[in-house]
């Protein structure tokens, strides 16, 4: 077994139900599926590190178009995308450059006076003395003055102050925010270039509750979706706050060694896996309880630790 790097998506999915974890991420099957909000979480958090990094908007504009251009086709390549996906691919494309264009004019005072240290910093951390590491991806760092903070967009339907209080709750976040403060505790020639953060910067987006029209253009859309962020009642389509997490660092370590020891233990086979008899809302019920690995279950896969065996072809049963 290689050294363990864990993410938060893969102890949640250990921690939901192991033969989950055990098909993704130590078999390596991930469901051939257009997720269309993760393309829109990822172009617009692109472009809004782009806005803190002083990129003028027009060039914003141009490489947020670029990214989702290319996270579409990578789709397409790995054949996600059917014919009917396509409408709402074009249809999210400008809905994203509305968001980004509406982030920038509300922002636009903050992104003046903020720097930005990091954007999308996806680093690897050790996790005590277990030999596992810990993968952090956070969205940006920014500074103002002389402190630091960990910048965390999201998006969602609603966004108020109760949305933003039950983030404080977040294990995701607290484990991003204390395994990086963890390492300025560490002896001088181990520590990261930087300093700690001070707290959370929090930003929620309302994605747009507006549609394009049938007749309507690109670009008539997209100066529709400006307007309806830069609006008089434009405050209640974002929400930001700072706070430090109200999760421990001594919780989120707990957890984090038990899913060391968790995982380690079925990657090396020790333990057998405990199966779950509610599976409706699970993509692998085909591999647990419907044959398991057929060349005809695995239609629907793509395995990602074989680039060759894309769509899975093997005829080896699942024997767990």
């Amino acid at each position: 077994m290689k050294q363990l790097v864990l993410s938060y998506s893969m102890m949640n999915a250990f921690f939901k139900c192991e033969m989950m974890g055990y098909w993704r991420y130590v078999k390596g099957y991930t469901k051939l599926s257009l997720n269309h909000a993760f393309i829109i979480g990822d172009v617009y958090h692109y472009g809004v590190g782009r806005l803190y990094d002083k990129d003028p908007i027009d060039r914003v504009m141009r490489l947020s178009k670029k990214k989702y251009d290319e996270r579409a086709q990578k789709e397409r390549d790995d054949g996600v995308i059917s014919s009917a996906d396509e409408q709402d691919i074009v249809e999210n494309k400008i809905i994203v450059l509305g968001m980004i264009k509406g982030y920038a004019e509300y922002n636009k005072k903050d992104i003046a006076k903020m720097e930005l240290i990091e954007n999308e910093t996806d680093a690897s951390y050790p996790i005590g003395k277990t030999g596992a590491l810990i993968r952090i991806r956070q969205d940006n760092i920014l500074a103002y003055k002389k402190d630091w903070f960990g910048h965390e967009l999201k998006t969602s339907k609603t966004v108020n102050a109760r949305y933003v209080e039950n983030s404080t709750f977040s294990f995701q976040t607290a484990t991003y925010f204390h395994v990086y403060n963890a390492q300025f505790d560490l002896p001088r020639s181990k520590r990261p270039e930087g300093q700690k953060l001070a707290s959370l910067l929090y930003d929620a987006v309302q994605k747009p509750g507006i549609r394009k029209k049938q007749k309507e253009s690109e670009r008539q859309f997209l100066t529709r979706l400006s307007q309806y962020y830069t609006a008089s009642d434009a405050s209640t389509k974002f929400y930001r706050d700072t706070f430090i997490p109200k999760v421990s660092e001594e919780h989120v370590y707990d957890t984090l060694y038990k899913a060391v020891d968790k995982i380690t233990r079925i990657h090396k086979e020790e333990d057998p896996i405990m199966e779950y008899s509610d599976c409706a809302w699970c993509d692998y019920k085909v591999l647990c309880h419907e044959g398991g690995e057929t060349k005809q279950n695995l239609v629907g896969f793509k395995n990602r630790y074989n680039k060759e065996n894309r769509h899975g072809t093997t005829n080896k049963k699942n024997n767990r």
